[in-house]
């Protein structure tokens, strides 16, 4: 029975058994001497009748692992196609087609993470993903498996035939995938613990042996993003939710409609057959909760941004937001590294305007209006935002994604 647990890692090869001391020339770049006797991503290493892949050596208490050489005869099985594993020991690889691994039941494209886009080895609308126990060196993932992109907020798979919703779940209302993500850029499908479905917003993440959230530690819909509160560092689940401006502005609309999220944005519920129109709200019994007081649906892009503070490339930058409960956090309103203000509600602030010229006056300053209206605008001179300190979580090197403990057998 295989873990399997999606890893964030951005680090070279580490050391595992036997073979040569040095890596195949045609492999990952790495740091430091490795000792691996093939490479999983290029396939080469081993004889003519064998593929690269991972081997398990036990199960219990803990699973361990291996990259090493198995035979194939012909009769392996095709991406896509359902696949199995032998016992653990000299038995302990799959019957995937070579260049394949089995993840979750079913045979997915080897790939390199440490790539982008094409170059990984997945096709389009696939991403690579980093599975704990699985290619895992030392705690350092050196090859992912290709897993196909869906939609953060309405959880459909974006190509595909055959059922695409939740990810392609059996049953959708029951999902057992959800999609998540490692950088926001994309988002992708991962196997979903059966116990992991109630942990909604501000529920604490299924975690890692090492205290670290798994990425799939929520629900599907939701995602290990802020801490409990200023000065916590206990990591909460957050429901991602349909964003929009959001200011105290009356006309010519309403957006402290939208401090919730857009009115009619649709989202899917963890348990609803398919999405809905204004299930994407931070609100109780849909995307939000009542455990942190108030939310805001506050826009990704004020927290995907880079080390001058300027906005990453996601495509998902202005169309999903994350439940924000301000009641529990301050923030630095004089960048003396002491959070010392309460956060605002967006919906009780103005939209930018040259009235606002300071970092904290205005909806803009704290992500909840459209980028072409915050101080990130190009051509802007006006100061940063406030310091974004000790609530967002992000995701870090050592962070993973988890499915059920019983989920592969």
């Amino acid at each position: 029975m295989k873990k399997l647990a999606l890893a964030l890692l951005f680090v070279g090869l580490a050391a595992c058994g036997g073979g040569d001391s040095s890596p195949p020339a045609d492999g990952p770049e790495v740091d430091g001497p490795i000792d691996l006797v093939c490479n999983p991503i290029t396939q080469t290493g081993c004889e003519a009748n064998e593929k690269c892949t991972w081997i398990i050596d036990q199960i219990t208490p803990t699973e361990v692992g291996h990259i090493g050489c198995a035979p194939v005869d012909g009769s392996e099985v095709a991406v896509g196609g359902p696949c199995a594993e032998g016992p653990p020991g000299p038995q302990g690889f799959d019957n995937c087609v070579k260049g394949t691994v089995c993840v979750a039941n079913e045979c997915k494209t080897i790939c390199d993470p440490q790539l982008a886009g094409v170059a990984t080895g997945c096709v389009a609308q696939e991403s690579c993903s980093r599975y704990a126990n699985l290619f895992d060196m030392g705690g350092t993932v050196v090859a992912g498996a290709c897993d196909p992109q869906c939609d953060p907020l309405n959880q459909n798979l974006l190509t595909g035939t055959g059922v695409t919703a939740a990810c392609g779940s059996t049953n959708p209302a029951m999902p057992n995938k959800g999609c998540f993500s490692f950088d926001f850029e994309t988002f992708s499908c991962a196997p979903v613990a059966m116990a992991n479905l109630a942990k909604t917003d501000r529920v604490e993440p299924a975690l890692s042996p090492a205290g670290n959230p798994f990425i799939n530690g929520c629900a599907p819909g939701y995602v290990p993003f802020f801490f409990e509160m200023t000065g916590s560092m206990k990591v909460l689940c957050t429901g991602t939710c349909a964003a929009g401006p959001i200011s105290s502005q009356t006309t010519p609309t309403n957006e402290t409609l939208n401090a919730q999220g857009l009115p009619n944005g649709s989202a899917k519920l963890v348990t609803s057959a398919a999405p809905a129109p204004g299930d994407g709200r931070c609100q109780v019994g849909k995307k939000g909760s009542a455990a942190g007081g108030l939310q805001n649906c506050v826009f990704l892009w004020g927290f995907l941004t880079d080390a001058m503070g300027n906005p990453g490339p996601s495509q998902y930058n202005e169309s999903v937001g994350v439940c924000f409960s301000f009641p529990q956090f301050q923030y630095d309103s004089n960048n003396d590294m002491e959070p010392d203000k309460a956060w605002p509600n967006c919906a009780t602030l103005p939209k930018r305007s040259a009235a606002t010229p300071g970092i904290d006056d205005d909806s803009a300053d704290f992500g909840c209006q459209l980028i072409a209206e915050s101080s990130f605008a190009p051509g802007r001179t006006t100061p940063s935002a406030p310091m974004l300190r000790d609530f967002h979580l992000g995701h870090g090197p050592d962070q993973a994604i988890a499915p059920p403990a019983s989920s592969v057998e």
